[in-house]
């Protein structure tokens, strides 16, 4: 789970079997007092014991331009990145695919391939200063893996480029 906003865990609770993946922070955040007043719902998260906890201060190294990424089977394939400032724990996801291609899963770290572009800051962010991080960290991967697919949750043309590659750049506006 990229986060726990109230837009994102809704189906949770339906897939009884499943173990999910996030930071403390988050789990805090989503769990703590004042939670419903930040986009969480209480009810949309399983019980504890099916989450597995994440903490980027105790587990997290640093990879390319991020600060702080876990390499979840420590094989590559799938990278996890510390990405805060739209909640206090958000993390993004880097899948390294079959043919070789990145796929990064921005989730909400920014709302639009725009937005890590060129930059711009989201009206409601837990921490401007967070978010400017993470967009430029976002940013830096991009220039640097061009070949990338950057996918922010939000973005619908973005999630055309999943299903067909080859037919728009990664950054393109």
């Amino acid at each position: 789970m990229t986060h726990l906003h109230v837009d994102h865990t809704g189906g949770m609770r339906l897939l009884p079997s499943a173990e999910f993946v996030c930071t403390t922070d988050e789990w805090a955040a989503a769990t703590g007092r004042g939670a419903s007043l930040n986009g969480y719902v209480s009810s949309h998260p399983p019980d504890k014991s099916r989450m597995r906890l994440l903490d980027f201060a105790e587990q997290g190294t640093a990879s390319g331009p991020f600060a702080q990424t876990i390499d979840l089977f420590d094989d590559g394939t799938i990278s996890l990145i510390f990405t805060p400032g739209h909640t206090p724990g958000h993390m993004s996801v880097l899948l390294r695919l079959d043919d070789g291609r990145d796929l990064l899963i921005v989730g909400d770290a920014a709302y639009t391939l725009r937005s890590i572009h060129e930059q711009i800051l989201s009206a409601l962010t837990h921490s401007d200063d967070l978010y400017r991080q993470t967009l430029r960290e976002l940013k830096a991967f991009a220039d640097a893996n061009p070949e990338a697919t950057l996918v922010p949750s939000h973005d619908p043309d973005a999630w055309r480029q999943v299903r067909s590659p080859e037919s728009t750049r990664t950054h393109g506006t």
